[in-house]
């Protein structure tokens, strides 16, 4: 086997869980799913604020359980009361995805929870 030969597949090899790394997208419709993802793949979940009869929600940060095995790399608020962030699939292992609507004007709030296992 030529050198340049090896080097490619040994880059490849070693950038195979993350180069081949899936996108799983949650959304306030996944509330209560379990899933399963790969150690690599991003989980992106989007939450929109919730409106009726005048009363407007606002989300939370999203959090994991587990945060050696989903790592957020990134996250954002909306004004509107929105919530964005990614996860990454760090490791082997199960975590809840969590986040909280919490009404503006009143004191309820409603919950958001995807079970995520690592495969």
């Amino acid at each position: 086997m030529k050198f340049s030969t090896f080097l490619i597949l040994l880059a490849f090899v070693a950038c195979a869980p993350f180069c081949l790394a899936g996108v799983i997208t949650l959304t306030n419709a996944d509330n209560g799913r379990s899933i399963n993802a790969h150690v690599g793949d991003n989980v992106r979940v989007t939450l929109t604020p919730q409106s009726a009869n005048g009363i407007k929600s606002s989300w939370s940060e999203v959090a994991s359980s587990d945060t050696h095995v989903l790592t957020k790399t990134n996250e954002a608020q909306t004004p509107s009361g929105g919530v964005s962030a990614t996860f990454q699939a760090s490791e082997l292992g199960n975590g809840d995805l969590q986040a909280t609507a919490t009404c503006v004007s009143c004191n309820n709030a409603n919950s958001w929870t995807v079970s995520v296992t690592i495969v």
